[in-house]
């Protein structure tokens, strides 16, 4: 073949590349730049249900920025992504050890799966039986126990605290099943030195699991926030965000404000409050990934 027929042959094919990588490129970046261009617009707007009325200038995020009740959902959801990310990592990081130290049968670990793969209204749905006065099995057992306790959904504390060991008892295999396949990359001859040195179960948890899987933790606990923070269906079912609104978080508050309300203007701004918070974690998690895999 003459050599300029093949510089024109890879030339074309290198323009048809270009071609096949631009247009799906393009396709994703209009299927996401639209919805986000879209809300910043019905952010400003004065809406009736689906309809823009008139423009509203910043109005709408007046009202919301400025209310108690936003400030109160913001704390709410700040507090339950805490105790959820706490109380989820914990159990995992527990059955992560476990499994790694005790038995790494098949069928544990399918068992240990489990509340990740049930969907979460059903999980919801299990917990509010589970907790339901006068019938759930947890409050037969606390008052034959001999504590005096009342309805566990209309006690604001009671009701946070079991919205809370619901959201992480579903996603606790999450971070067991990461930290339990990074565990299974330590080498076993550091664990066998420590055995020879005298060192305690808690020692070698301190100095030779916990700073080797550090890394894998940081990451789980970006995502359990992420998670936690757009959490709506575990609430809606549970509580609704009551009694009052003891347990409304930001994104219950949002789908309360758009579906309920049908104020979307408002729940526009919610949205962009809740893009944000969700930017700031994706943009560490990516950040660490890339600190990462320059080690």
């Amino acid at each position: 073949m003459p050599k300029r027929t093949l510089e024109a042959t890879l030339n074309s094919q290198k323009v048809l590349g270009i071609c096949f990588l631009v247009a799906p490129i393009i396709l994703a970046l209009a299927i996401l730049a639209y919805p986000i261009v879209y809300l910043i617009r019905l952010s400003f707007m004065h809406t009736v249900m689906f309809d823009t009325v008139s423009f509203a200038g910043l109005e709408n995020y007046s009202r919301v920025l400025k209310s108690a009740v936003f400030l109160q959902n913001l704390k709410t959801t700040l507090i339950y992504a805490v105790g959820s990310i706490g109380v989820s990592t914990l159990i995992g990081g527990a059955a992560a050890l476990a499994l790694h130290e005790v038995s790494s049968n098949k069928l544990i670990r399918s068992i240990f799966l489990m509340p990740w793969v049930i969907a979460p209204v059903i999980a919801a749905l299990l917990w509010r039986w589970l907790l339901n006065d006068p019938l759930g099995p947890i409050i037969h057992l606390i008052r034959n126990l001999g504590f005096d306790v009342g309805s566990i959904m209309l006690d604001p504390l009671l009701a946070f605290a079991g919205i809370i060991f619901a959201g992480a008892w579903r996603s606790f295999p999450f971070p067991m099943i990461f930290l339990y396949a990074k565990l299974q990359t330590i080498p076993s001859q550091l664990y066998e030195s420590a055995d020879v040195d005298g060192a305690k179960w808690r020692h070698k948890f301190r100095y030779i699991s916990l700073p080797l899987i550090v890394d894998v933790l940081v990451v789980c606990l970006i995502m359990l926030t992420i998670r936690y923070v757009n959490e709506i269906d575990i609430i809606l079912v549970m509580t609704g965000g009551g009694p009052g609104r003891t347990t409304e978080t930001l994104s219950l508050s949002l789908y309360k404000t758009a579906f309920q309300n049908w104020e979307f203007g408002r729940s526009g701004v919610l949205s962009l409050v809740l893009f944000g918070i969700n930017l700031v974690f994706a943009a560490s998690y990516l950040l660490l990934q890339h600190r990462t895999g320059h080690r």
